[in-house]
C-alpha cells in the first residue's frame, strides 16, 4: 500500500449515509492535501438488512475507488477486527483506522493525515464539512436526469412554493406506538409550513406513497405524490427534486436530511423531528445533526 496519505472513506448504508461519509472524508482529504480513495466494496458485504449498493457514482464526486489492497481485502474480517482494536489505543495521528466517535470531534476534524488511513462510520452532522459546504453543495448535487417525468415534475417544483415532504416507513406502520408519533409530527410539521408559507403545495416522497396518505392530514389539491423513481437505483433523483424545493419536511433520515440541506435557501422553512423513543429505527436528533436553524419539532 502507498506511504502516502491517503484518506479511504468505507461507504456503506443508504443514500444519505453515503454522502455523510463522503463530505467528511472529502474535507479531511482537502485539508490535508491528500488523496481521497472511496471504498465501495467492504462495507455492503455480510449484513446489509435494506440490499443497499453504493451510489455515489451518480454524483459529481471527487476521489477514486480503493484498491483490493487499499479495502484490506486479504484480512478476515476477524483478524480486521482485531487491528482495529488494537489501533483505537494508539494516539490518533498513528491509526490506521478513525471511527466515528458518535458525534462531532475537534480533535479528528483537525488531525493530520500522514500516511493511509480508513475512516469509518455515518459522520452525520454538516460540522465535519462547513467550512467547504458550497463545494459539498455542488458535489453532492445529482447529475440532473434526462427524462421527461422528471423534468415534468421539476417544472412544477419550480413554479410553485414547493415543500418536499418525505414520509420513510422503517417499520410496520400499523404499529401504534410508533404511528401515533409519527402522525403527530407530521401534523406539526404541516402546520409549521402553513404558518410560514403562503399557498404551499406539499411534494410527497415516499417508500410507501399510499400509506403515507393515509398518515397526512393534507387534501389532493394542495399535494403531488413522487412516485415514478420507485427503486433504489433511481433514488438519487428523487433526491435531486428534493433539492429543488423552497422548504422541506424531513423524515428521520438521512436521504430527506440532505434533500433540505442540498435545497434551502436564505428564506426557506425547514422542519425535521426529534424522536427519542426506544425504538432505534424512529428515534432521531443525535447531537450535531440537526441545523440550528432547523425547525426541530419534539414528540
Amino acid at each position: 500500500m502507498s506511504k502516502h496519505p491517503l484518506v479511504i472513506a468505507r461507504i456503506r448504508g443508504g443514500l444519505g449515509n453515503q454522502l455523510f461519509m463522503y463530505a467528511m472524508a472529502r474535507r479531511l482529504a482537502q485539508a490535508n492535501q491528500a488523496e481521497l480513495v472511496l471504498d465501495n466494496i467492504t462495507g455492503f458485504r455480510g449484513k446489509n438488512k435494506y440490499a443497499r449498493q453504493y451510489m455515489l457514482d451518480r454524483f459529481p464526486i471527487a476521489g477514486r475507488l480503493a484498491t483490493a489492497e487499499e479495502r484490506r481485502d486479504p484480512l478476515h474480517s476477524i483478524r480486521r477486527g482485531v487491528r482495529k482494536w488494537l489501533d483505537a489505543r494508539r494516539p490518533l495521528e498513528q491509526r490506521r483506522y478513525v471511527t466515528d466517535p458518535g458525534g462531532f470531534d475537534t480533535h479528528i476534524h483537525a488531525m493530520r493525515v500522514t500516511h493511509p488511513t480508513t475512516f469509518e462510520g455515518y459522520w452525520q452532522s454538516e460540522q465535519w464539512f462547513d467550512d467547504i459546504a458550497d463545494q459539498i453543495c455542488t458535489e453532492c448535487t445529482p447529475h440532473p436526469p434526462e427524462d421527461s417525468e422528471n423534468l415534468t415534475c421539476a417544472d412544477a417544483i419550480l413554479g410553485s412554493s414547493a415543500v418536499a415532504l418525505h414520509v420513510r416507513f422503517f417499520n410496520d406502520p400499523a404499529q401504534t406506538a410508533q404511528s401515533q408519533q409519527v402522525i403527530d409530527y407530521y401534523n406539526s410539521a404541516v402546520l409549521c409550513i402553513r404558518e410560514r408559507v403562503e399557498n404551499p403545495l406539499f411534494f410527497i416522497f415516499s417508500d410507501q406513497p399510499d400509506k403515507a396518505m393515509e398518515l397526512l392530514t393534507l387534501n389532493a389539491a394542495e399535494t403531488r405524490i413522487v412516485s415514478h423513481n420507485n427503486a433504489d437505483a433511481t433514488a438519487h433523483l428523487d433526491l435531486w427534486l428534493m433539492s429543488h424545493c423552497q422548504h422541506f419536511v424531513t423524515a428521520n433520515s438521512t436521504f430527506s436530511w440532505w434533500g433540505a440541506w442540498l435545497g434551502e435557501g436564505a428564506h426557506s422553512t425547514v422542519v425535521t423531528p426529534v424522536f427519542t423513543a426506544a425504538d432505534a429505527f424512529l428515534a432521531w436528533g443525535l447531537p450535531g445533526l440537526i441545523p440550528e436553524r432547523w425547525i426541530s419539532v419534539t414528540q
